[in-house]
C-alpha cells in the first residue's frame, strides 16, 4: 500500500470532515508504522506485533491531536473578566504535559508552572491544562512550547506579566546520541 497525502481542500473547512480526516490520518499512520516495523527486520509474526501498527497509530494520533485544536480559542472561551482590583499573583503548579520532539519523534514530558498577575482577565486551572495540551500535542521543541504558552496567556488574558516554566525529561537525550543520564531541561518564558 502507498501512503497518501491529505487533500489540500480539507484544510479549508475542517469541521464537517473532522471524523473523516481523523480516520484517514489514522489509517495513514498505521501504514507508516507497518513500514517502520518492516524496517526493523523483526521476523516474529506474533499477534502482539500484528497489533503494533494499529496501537502505535492510535498513540501517535493522540500525541499529535493538538494540530486540530485552537489554543487561543481554548483560553479565550475560558477567560473571566476581573471585576475587582487584584494585585496578587496567581500560580498554577504541576500541570502535566507530554510532547513529541520534532527532531526525533521521541517523547519529552514533565510539568509546567504558570504565574501571572491579572490585568483584565482570569482563567481557571483547567483552561491552562487544556492550553498546554493543545500546544504540547504537536511536534515540538520545549523552548517553543514554553514561549507559545506564555505568548498566548499574555495575548488573551492581558495580564500585567506572565511567567511560564516547563521542566521536562527528554527521552531523545537519554536514548539517542548523548547517552547521558542528564535528561531534564528547564525553560522559562
Amino acid at each position: 500500500m502507498e501512503i497518501a497525502k491529505i487533500p489540500a481542500n480539507w484544510t479549508e473547512n475542517p469541521l464537517p470532515r473532522q471524523a473523516e480526516r481523523e480516520d484517514f490520518k489514522s489509517s495513514q499512520f498505521e501504514l507508516c508504522f507497518e513500514k517502520l516495523l518492516e524496517c526493523t527486520e523483526d521476523s516474529r509474526k506474533t499477534e502482539e506485533l500484528r497489533q503494533t501498527p494499529s496501537m502505535a497509530a492510535k498513540a501517535f494520533s493522540e500525541l499529535t491531536e493538538g494540530y486540530g485544536l485552537n489554543p487561543h480559542g481554548i483560553l479565550r472561551n475560558a477567560r473571566l473578566p476581573l471585576t475587582v482590583p487584584y494585585e496578587g499573583v496567581i500560580e498554577i503548579q504541576d500541570i502535566p504535559f507530554m510532547s513529541l520532539c520534532e527532531h526525533m519523534f521521541l517523547p519529552f514530558y514533565g510539568k509546567a508552572q504558570i504565574r501571572y498577575q491579572p490585568g483584565q482577565y482570569l482563567a481557571g486551572a483547567g483552561a491552562f491544562e487544556s492550553l498546554i495540551k493543545a500546544y504540547a500535542h504537536r511536534l515540538q521543541l520545549q523552548e517553543n512550547l514554553t514561549a507559545q504558552v506564555a505568548d498566548t496567556c499574555f495575548g488573551i488574558l492581558e495580564p500585567k506579566w506572565v511567567q511560564v516554566q516547563m521542566e521536562a525529561t527528554h527521552t531523545c537525550m537519554k536514548g539517542q546520541r548523548l547517552k547521558t543520564e542528564v535528561t531534564r531541561s528547564l525553560n522559562n518564558s
